[in-house]
């Protein structure tokens, strides 16, 4: 994940009230990149994904689709 999507996800945390967090603290980075792996997040910005499935393979969000 780069500087400007970790710059989106924290964007996005403020906007739903504070950080991405876990009930016993905030996501480490294995725990991020098994998300990412697992779907959840976009694998190029890593934000959450609009549907919140998790299918098992890395997507990218509507978003950065776009913007290729």
């Amino acid at each position: 994940m780069g500087n400007r999507g970790l710059q989106r996800l924290a964007d996005a945390g403020r906007a739903a009230g504070g950080l991405v967090t876990k009930r016993k603290g905030v996501f480490g980075l294995g725990e991020v990149a098994e998300m990412i792996l697992s779907g959840l997040l976009c694998q190029v910005c890593g934000t959450y994904m609009d549907d919140f499935a998790e299918p098992g393979y890395p997507r990218t969000c509507e978003d950065c689709a776009d913007e290729k």
